[in-house]
């Protein structure tokens, strides 16, 4: 069953596919600014709100039905190329579009040939602002 996708990776979980977002962290901000004044005390002013961020990290396995390489290649690509992805889990769609800043790969098994049979990537996305 889909749970839902950032992009064209396809996140669900059910018989033969387990893909799925863990630690799943919205962060948002407020851009606040203090400006000195001479023998008075500082005046603090909100000037609007920084990009949200997204973090969380996905366990992708040949045991758990899914290609590990296949699948980090998809990612890699949208970081380098800047492709503005839209990040849907369930039927909470977040945001506008998404980028992806940065991917942290660890892999924690490869098989005889040494190709990766399961890793845990950490993914840090930042909102992509309509133009």
């Amino acid at each position: 069953m889909d749970i839902g996708s950032l992009g064209d990776v396809v996140f669900g979980v059910g018989q033969g596919k387990i893909l799925s977002p863990r630690g799943l962290t919205v962060n948002s901000s407020a851009t606040i600014q203090t400006h000195s004044r001479h023998m008075n005390e500082a005046l603090t002013e909100f000037t609007g709100t920084d990009a949200d961020t997204i973090e969380f990290s996905l366990r992708i396995s040949k045991y758990l039905g899914v290609d590990p390489r296949k699948e980090m290649d998809k990612l890699d690509g949208y970081l380098r190329t800047g492709k503005a992805l839209t990040m849907v889990i369930g039927k909470r769609r977040f945001g506008y579009k998404w980028l992806i800043k940065k991917i942290k790969s660890k892999d924690e098994y490869t098989d005889k040939r040494g190709d990766v049979v399961s890793a845990d990537l950490s993914i840090s996305l930042v909102a992509y602002a309509k133009g």
